[in-house]
């Protein structure tokens, strides 16, 4: 047995940033340590690697690094794009949570703020790259938290001119702060076999809009509004 560097009574006290340092050089991986980001949720510590560092054996030792810090879990980025450096993101213990305000709002797009990342900035994506979404996590994960921020933003950076919704809501009770929309293009639907009825008329809606798009020979919806279709 070889005791830790941080078994020794002097290094009870050490900081994060100099618990992954040391945890590093036993590894024989030199490093010295760069600024550190508090976001919301996570923590990212960041580093720059010795000469001759191998990114790939960095990135092996996220459950080293775990067991040096007491953590949970933690993510290792190495490098970090568009770096020369390392990054280790801890969970934060008491993590912050981010009303969704005007300022995360793009008026006039169908971008989503999703989030905001560990140098205070939102994430966006737009809805038309991923027609096809799933939102899938274990119970309390913030599932019905991201389906309320997708349909507040849209309806919020959208009027009713531009934006239509049909909305489902077989538990009756999810979506129900939504029932007064002037978006809606019609009540929201909580009976399976009115469900089963409404995604046929938007399947054929779907085609309706395909057979256009041909017709006019664009690609997205975005090409056939600026033909004037």
């Amino acid at each position: 047995y070889v005791p830790s560097a941080f078994d020794k009574v002097e290094n009870k006290d050490l900081t994060p940033e100099e618990r992954i340092r040391i945890k590093l050089q036993e590894f024989g991986i030199p490093v010295v340590t760069d600024e550190t980001h508090i976001g919301p949720s996570i923590i990212q510590y960041t580093f720059k690697p010795s000469q001759g560092v191998r990114m790939a054996t960095v990135s092996k030792l996220d459950r080293d690094l775990a067991l040096a810090l007491e953590a949970e879990s933690l993510r290792i980025e190495a490098p970090i794009r568009g770096k020369n450096l390392i990054g280790v993101e801890v969970p934060k213990k008491n993590r912050q949570t981010i009303e969704l305000a005007e300022c995360h709002l793009h008026k006039g797009t169908t971008d989503i703020p999703i989030g905001v990342n560990v140098m205070g900035e939102t994430i966006y994506k737009n809805i038309a790259d991923m027609p096809h979404l799933l939102i899938a996590g274990a119970t309390g994960s913030g599932k019905s938290v991201m389906l309320n921020v997708i349909i507040t933003a849209l309806t919020k950076q959208l009027d009713a001119g531009d934006l239509n919704l049909v909305l489902i809501d077989p538990k009756q009770v999810e979506l129900a702060s939504f029932s007064k929309l002037p978006h809606l293009l019609k009540p929201i639907v909580t009976n399976s076999k009115e469900a089963i009825t409404t995604l046929d008329e938007a399947v054929k809606t779907m085609e309706s809009r395909y057979s256009a798009l041909k017709k006019a020979r664009c690609r997205t919806i975005e090409e056939f509004n600026k033909k004037g279709g």
